[in-house]
């Protein structure tokens, strides 16, 4: 009598932090598509990782590794909210857009 194989659980993969993701690449002066290839996976997968869908380990490592390649650009701090405060401004315009408090975005940050 053949016992049935239980199914192996399928892992559920690995998600980013997305303002932060895109906070990293705009550090590096990167486009999802110019990633991609550095990384060696399609625009498909770093679309899947921006938009906070999970993803394999391995597609992470490349990723990692290829922002890791990137040296930062000098001086892009100074041009790009840090990730708190996009958050912040994020939920202080939503607020707005649904008729929320009238509190003012330089409140947010």
């Amino acid at each position: 009598m053949e016992t049935a194989k239980a199914p192996i659980p399928r892992r559920s993969g690995v998600r980013l932090d997305v303002i932060r993701f895109d906070f990293e690449l705009g550090r590096r002066g990167l486009t999802g598509r110019r990633l991609a290839e550095l990384a060696g996976i399609t625009e498909v997968g770093i679309s899947r990782a921006r938009r906070g869908r999970p993803i394999t380990e391995e597609t992470l490592r490349k990723i990692t590794g290829a922002l890791l390649s990137v040296p930062v650009v000098v001086g892009a701090d100074l041009l790009i909210a840090e990730p708190e405060r996009k958050s912040a401004i994020a939920s202080a315009t939503a607020r707005e857009v649904a008729g929320g408090s009238s509190t003012d975005l330089r409140e947010a940050v």
